[in-house]
């Protein structure tokens, strides 16, 4: 008999990830993690910047080194919830997180997404948030050719004490 992979998914051990899987059977409307974090100290959360209408924080859980969030102050599930005046600052977050990631971790190219409700894969589905994802072309290593995974080359205080700086002075 031989064996057949009936799943493509590749595993990986990341025993920091424990945490959020721990949490992803909660309700989420009475523990929200983004209005937790609002109203904690920003270095503790990784949060880059506080604007009117939303915030900017690196993703605890990142795909890639520089993995950002721009999560809407008011805890809203949709952009249809949002007013004209806060989605154009979530939007325009968006853009300048390109811009100062392009310039300081050398992102080639973005994925940039919103994820609405559980059924679409929102991690937090009540609270609209925005995933700023840099891409490196050359960020190919072993794992990455070999096993299809990636490896996030520095922890978040090293990330959030680099850029940091560049979100306080482009305002």
């Amino acid at each position: 008999m031989s064996y057949q992979k009936t799943s493509p998914f590749t595993h990986i051990y990341a025993p920091w990830r424990d945490n959020y899987v721990k949490d992803a059977g909660k309700n989420h409307a009475q523990t929200c993690p983004f209005c937790a974090n609002y109203q904690e100290e920003d270095s503790k959360n990784f949060i880059l910047h506080r604007y009117e209408h939303c915030f900017v924080m690196l993703n605890l859980y990142p795909y890639t080194t520089g993995h950002l969030l721009v999560i809407s102050n008011r805890h809203v599930a949709s952009l249809t919830d949002l007013t004209k005046e806060e989605y154009t600052q979530l939007i325009n977050s968006v853009i300048q997180c390109q811009k100062i990631l392009s310039h300081n971790v050398k992102a080639d190219g973005f994925n940039v997404g919103i994820n609405q409700g559980a059924a679409a894969g929102a991690g937090v589905p009540g609270h609209l948030h925005a995933h700023v994802v840099p891409r490196i072309s050359h960020d190919t290593g072993f794992m990455a050719t070999t096993a299809a995974t990636h490896v996030i080359n520095a922890d978040l205080a090293t990330v959030y004490k680099k850029l940091k700086p560049h979100f306080i002075s482009s305002n």
